[in-house]
């Protein structure tokens, strides 16, 4: 079992992400946006974190270099709708460990989550 932080402000992006982590057996914390997510990150022990890109206020190419100055060594999956081919090419270059579009299949997402631990 590992605990991970799941960020994004769409509470049903949230809780599909939380139910999917839940029902393979791990646990889980939700923030709704990176500001809320640095301050859990600081405060808490995670094994990852699944971030969305496109929030208001802090973006996620934002979060995860804020996430790699308090915890280096996090993997940080991004879960999202708002990508391009660019990002895709970069991903190793950014620090995301991986990159899960969005919509995604159950199947995907746990084949993600598998691949990081």
């Amino acid at each position: 079992m590992a605990k991970f932080l799941v960020v994004d402000d769409s509470a049903l992006a949230r809780r599909v992400l939380c139910d999917i982590l839940l029902s393979e057996g791990h646990a889980v914390e939700q923030a709704e946006s990176g500001e809320k997510a640095m301050k859990l990150v600081g405060d808490r022990h995670f094994d990852a974190v699944l971030a969305d890109f496109n929030m208001p206020g802090m973006m996620g190419d934002a979060l995860l270099a804020g996430i790699r100055r308090i915890a280096p060594g996090m993997p940080v999956v991004l879960v999202t709708s708002y990508y391009d081919s660019e990002m895709f090419r970069t991903a190793d270059k950014s620090g995301f460990v991986r990159i899960v579009n969005k919509p995604f299949t159950n199947e995907e997402l746990v084949d993600a989550i598998r691949e990081i631990l």
